[in-house]
C-alpha cells in the first residue's frame, strides 16, 4: 500500500524475467544426467564425419510437401517450449561453434552444456508434442538410413551412445519443468505499426508467392561450393539472432507457421491471410533484436548463397519480374517500419533520460491552459516562419521513424490514466526514444534551424516562469539528462530510408487536377481570411487540455496512415507558401495549389473512416465555442460559397481514391458545412498537425 502500483507491478515482472533465465542455468538432474550421457557418448561423436554434405541430403524420397509438415511439428513443439530455456540452449550451442576446430566437434564440457539444454527444453513441453515431432520425422527417414551412419563409426561406440541416450530420456520425463510466460517486449506502436505493414506486404508480395516452385528440390540441396563450416557460421548467426528476439513474437510467428503449413494447398502455397500472419510474427520478433545482429545474418547469408553462388539469380529467373519488383518494393518499406522499433543506443539513453526527467514531469502542470498561449510577443507571421522550418526538418526525416513516434505518442495518450495527464515511464522512454531517432535521421544543421528560430521567439522569462511551476533540483537533473541524450542522438546518425509512393499515378493526376480548380475558386476566400488574427493563438473556450489531446490524438492516427511521399509534397509546399506569402500571411495562388494538391494525396492515402474521426473530433472541439461562425462571419459570403462548393468537388475526387472507397456519401448537417468552411480557411495550418 505504501508502492507506486505501477511502479511495483514493473518490478514484479522484471523480476520474473529475472528468475526465468537465473532457472535455465541451475543444476538439476537433467544436468547431471547430460554430464553422464557426454561421457557416453563423445567417442561416438568424434568419429561422425560432421563435414560430410550427406547430412544436407533428403533421408529418404519423402517429398517437399511432406517435410514440410514435419518441420510443422517441430515448430510447434519448439513454441511450446519455454523461452528462457530456448535461450539458454541457443547459448550454448553458439558457444560451442564460435570455437569449433576444423573436424567439427566442440569439446567434452561443451557438449555437456547441449545436452542439458536441449534436455530442460523437451521437459518443458507435453510429451505428446516430442513424440509427435518423432513419429513425424521417422515416418520420412527411409529404413537404410541408420545402418548407413552406423557404417560410418564404431557400432560398440554408437550402441553405447544410444543406451545413454535412453536412460538420458527416462530423466528428462521424470523432470518436467512448467514453462515459464514471460510479457513481450514489443510495445503496442510497434505491433500495431507492424501488423498493418505485414498487412501491405502480404498484398503486394503474394503474386510473388504463389508464383515460387515450393516443390522444388534446391531447398534440400547443399550449397554449391560451400564446406559445412561456412554454413554452420551462418546458422550460428541465426542462432544468435534468435536468443535475442522477443519470446513471445517469435511464438506468434512459430504459431503462424504452423496454421500456414495446416493449410497450405498440395504445391505448398499458403493463403494470403496466413502468409499476412507470418510477416507480422516475424516482423515483431526481428524489432525486439538490434539492427546490427539482424545485419550480420544478413550479410553471412550474403557470403553463402549471394551473387556468387548463382542462387538469386536461378530463383529470379523462375519468377514473373513484376511480381518480383512488387514484393521487393513491398519489403523494402516493411523493413524501414521493423528498423524504426529496433533496439539500439538512443533507446538506451532514453530509458536514462526518462528515468532521470519523471520526477519533473510529473509536476508539469499539463492540465494548464498557458501552454496553448503565446510565449512572448511575437506575430503570428513570425511564429509561421518559424513553423516553417520545424515542416523542413520533420520532412527530412526517415518516413517511418517518424510514423513509428506517432505511433508511440498515440498508445501514450490513450492510456493516460482518467485524472492524470502523465504517461507512465515505460511510455515515456518510448517516446525519446522514438523522437531521439527520428531528430537522428535529419542533418544536425536542421534541428539547430529549428532550435534557433522558435528560441529566438520565447520571451526570457518564460523559462524562469515554468521553472517556478517544478521542484528546480527536479527540472536540472532532467535537463542534465537532456543534453547527454542528444549527444548521444548525435552520436548516431540513422539514414533516413527512401520510401515509394502508395498513391497511384491515376489519383495523383486526378487530385492534381481538383486542386487546380479548387485553388481558383476558393483563392478569394483564402485572401479574405485574417491571417494575423489572433485566434489562432488562443485556447478553445470551454475545453479541457483533455479534450484538446483527444483531437490531436486522431490527427496523429491519421498522420500515421498517411503515404509519405505525397506527406512530404504536401510540406514542401507549405515551406514554399510560407516564404513566398505576403506581410499579411496570404500565400500565392499556386503555394495554395500545391498544397492542396500535397494535402489531397496524403489525405487519399487514409481510410475515410480515419480522416471522418479527426472531422469529427475537431467539429465537438470547436462548433459549441462558435469558432465557425466566427469565422465565416468575417467572410464575403459569396466566396465562402464559392469556395466551400469547390471544396465538396474536390472531397470527392480525393475519397475516391482512398482505401476501401465505397462510393457512399457520407451525411453533411449544417454543422459540418460550416466545420468545412473552418477546415477550408485552415487548410495550410491543418496540414501541419500530422508532423
Amino acid at each position: 500500500s505504501k508502492q507506486n502500483p505501477t511502479k511495483a507491478i514493473s518490478a514484479y515482472d522484471s523480476l520474473m524475467q529475472f528468475k526465468d533465465v537465473v532457472r535455465a542455468y541451475q543444476p538439476d538432474a537433467i544436468g547431471d544426467a547430460a554430464a553422464k550421457l557426454s561421457e557416453a557418448t563423445y567417442p561416438f561423436m568424434k568419429e561422425v564425419p560432421w563435414n560430410s554434405s550427406e547430412f544436407w541430403l533428403n533421408p529418404g524420397s519423402a517429398d517437399a510437401i511432406s517435410w514440410a509438415k514435419a518441420i510443422a511439428r517441430i515448430i510447434d513443439m519448439g513454441a511450446s517450449m519455454d523461452s528462457e530455456l530456448v535461450k539458454a540452449g541457443c547459448e550454448a550451442h553458439h558457444q560451442a561453434i564460435v570455437d569449433l576446430p576444423p573436424d567439427g566437434i566442440c569439446s567434452q564440457e561443451k557438449l555437456t552444456d547441449i545436452y542439458a539444454c536441449i534436455g530442460r527444453m523437451i521437459a518443458s513441453v507435453p510429451q505428446s508434442k516430442t513424440m509427435d515431432v518423432y513419429n513425424e520425422v521417422s515416418r520420412l527417414v527411409d529404413p537404410g538410413v541408420p545402418k548407413y551412419l552406423m557404417s560410418k563409426v564404431t557400432a560398440a561406440n554408437a550402441e553405447k551412445a544410444y543406451a545413454a541416450l535412453i536412460d538420458f530420456t527416462f530423466v528428462v520425463r521424470a523432470n518436467s519443468i512448467a514453462p515459464s510466460y514471460p510479457p513481450t517486449t514489443v510495445s503496442n506502436a510497434a505491433a500495431t505499426s507492424i501488423d498493418r505493414a505485414a498487412s501491405q506486404l502480404a498484398a503486394s508480395a503474394y503474386p510473388f508467392m504463389k508464383g515460387v516452385d515450393w516443390t522444388d528440390d534446391l531447398y534440400q540441396l547443399p550449397t554449391p561450393g560451400k564446406p559445412a563450416s561456412e554454413t554452420l557460421k551462418a546458422i550460428d548467426k541465426m542462432i544468435v539472432m534468435g536468443m535475442q528476439m522477443d519470446g513471445v513474437a517469435l511464438k506468434e510467428a512459430a504459431t503462424a507457421h504452423v496454421r500456414a503449413i495446416a493449410y497450405m494447398d498440395k504445391k505448398g502455397v499458403l493463403t494470403e491471410s496466413d502468409f499476412k500472419a507470418i510477416l507480422a510474427g516475424l516482423g515483431k520478433a526481428i524489432s525486439s533484436v538490434p539492427e546490427a545482429t539482424v545485419m550480420e545474418v544478413y550479410n553471412e547469408m550474403g557470403k553463402l548463397a549471394g551473387e556468387d553462388s548463382g542462387i538469386p539469380a536461378y530463383l529470379y529467373g523462375k519468377q514473373n519480374p513484376v511480381d518480383a519488383m512488387a514484393a521487393y518494393a513491398g519489403l523494402m518499406q516493411f523493413k524501414d517500419t521493423v528498423r524504426a522499433y529496433q533496439p539500439d543506443a538512443i533507446e538506451a539513453a532514453a530509458a536514462k533520460l526518462s528515468n532521470a526527467a519523471y520526477p519533473f514531469f510529473q509536476q508539469v502542470p499539463w492540465d494548464s491552459a498557458e501552454f496553448l498561449m503565446n510565449p512572448g510577443s511575437a506575430d503570428a507571421i513570425s511564429w509561421t516562419k518559424a513553423v516553417a522550418e520545424i515542416i523542413d526538418m520533420g520532412a527530412s526525416m526517415d518516413g517511418e521513424l517518424v510514423k513509428a513516434g506517432v505511433q508511440t505518442h498515440h498508445d501514450a495518450i490513450v492510456s493516460l490514466p482518467k485524472d492524470d495527464n502523465v504517461c507512465s515511464g515505460a511510455q515515456l522512454t518510448k517516446i525519446f526514444a522514438a523522437i531521439g531517432r527520428m531528430i537522428a535521421s535529419v542533418p544536425e544543421a536542421k534541428t539547430m534551424a529549428v532550435y534557433n528560430a522558435v528560441t529566438a521567439l520565447i520571451d526570457e522569462n518564460v523559462p524562469k516562469y515554468l521553472m517556478s511551476k517544478v521542484n528546480e533540483a527536479d527540472a536540472k537533473a532532467a535537463y542534465t539528462a537532456l543534453l547527454e541524450f542528444t549527444e548521444v542522438v548525435k552520436a548516431n546518425p540513422i539514414t533516413p530510408s527512401t520510401a515509394a509512393t502508395t498513391v497511384a499515378d491515376s489519383t495523383a493526376s486526378s487530385i492534381s487536377t481538383a486542386a487546380s480548380k479548387l485553388a481558383s475558386a476558393a483563392y478569394p476566400f483564402m485572401q479574405g481570411v485574417d491571417w494575423t488574427d489572433s485566434l489562432y493563438a488562443t485556447a478553445v473556450p470551454g475545453k479541457s487540455a483533455r479534450e484538446q489531446l483527444e483531437a490531436v490524438d486522431k490527427m496523429l492516427v491519421m498522420g500515421s496512415e498517411m503515404d509519405w511521399p505525397a506527406l512530404k509534397e504536401a510540406a514542401a509546399a507549405h515551406i514554399k507558401a510560407i516564404e513566398g506569402m505576403d506581410a499579411k500571411g496570404v500565400l500565392t495562388e499556386k503555394d495554395f495549389e500545391a498544397i492542396l494538391a500535397g494535402l489531397g494525396k496524403a489525405i487519399s492515402s487514409v481510410p475515410s473512416a480515419t480522416v471522418m474521426n479527426v472531422y469529427s473530433a475537431i467539429g465537438n472541439l470547436v462548433s459549441a465555442a462558435g469558432v465557425p461562425n466566427y469565422l465565416y462571419s468575417k467572410q464575403d459570403p459569396k466566396n465562402a460559397t464559392r469556395a466551400y462548393v469547390a471544396l465538396m468537388e474536390f472531397k470527392d475526387v480525393v475519397k475516391a481514391g482512398q482505401p476501401a472507397y465505397t462510393g457512399k456519401e457520407e451525411g453533411v448537417n449544417t454543422f459540418s458545412v460550416g466545420l468545412v468552411l473552418v477546415l477550408a480557411a485552415l487548410a495550410p495550418t491543418l496540414g501541419l498537425l500530422p508532423h
